[in-house]
């Protein structure tokens, strides 16, 4: 998330930096300042690079883009997509498993399975408890014991990568 710093104060200036803010801008504000400053933000995040994935949905052919999933729920022969937005996508399958059904999901670094029938996108948790995992939604996703561990530590390293 890019931050932009707005204050009375120059004592912090470094600091903000160390955060990685995008600007540091002292009052009182100067408009050509403060647009700079969000135009600068709005290119970098308009145009980042953006992984889109074709979700067949009926008769038709849904582009998403991965970092707008949420998480993903398999009920019955259905994927189902949370996008951030709470928008859903449901798509249906005669054949395969969750996991070919979801692809490239799974290779994905910020995606993971804690249970058979989910795989959630790591920036959108919320809270990660012994036994589930709280989405921005308020979704519970159940964290399959035995890959507890497992999810665990994946977290644990997304967490670091993401907060330096």
């Amino acid at each position: 998330v890019p931050i932009i710093y707005i204050t009375s104060s120059r004592d912090f200036a470094f600091d903000a930096y160390g955060v990685s803010a995008l600007q540091y801008i002292t009052k009182p504000i100067h408009r050509k300042m403060l647009y700079e400053a969000l135009d600068e933000v709005y290119l970098k995040y308009r145009f980042r690079p953006r992984h889109i994935l074709p979700l067949k949905t009926g008769g038709e052919i849904l582009l998403v883009a991965a970092e707008d999933i949420m998480y993903v729920e398999n009920q019955l022969r259905d994927a189902i997509y949370t996008m951030f937005d709470g928008k859903k996508a449901v798509c249906s399958r005669m054949l395969g498993t969750f996991e070919e059904a979801v692809a490239p999901l799974p290779e994905n670094p910020d995606f993971i399975q804690p249970h058979k029938s989910f795989f959630v996108n790591m920036k959108y948790i919320k809270s990660f408890g012994s036994g589930s995992i709280t989405m921005d939604d308020g979704k519970l996703v159940p964290v399959n014991q035995k890959r507890l561990p497992a999810v665990r530590k994946i977290y644990l390293d997304y967490l670091s990568a993401i907060t330096g």
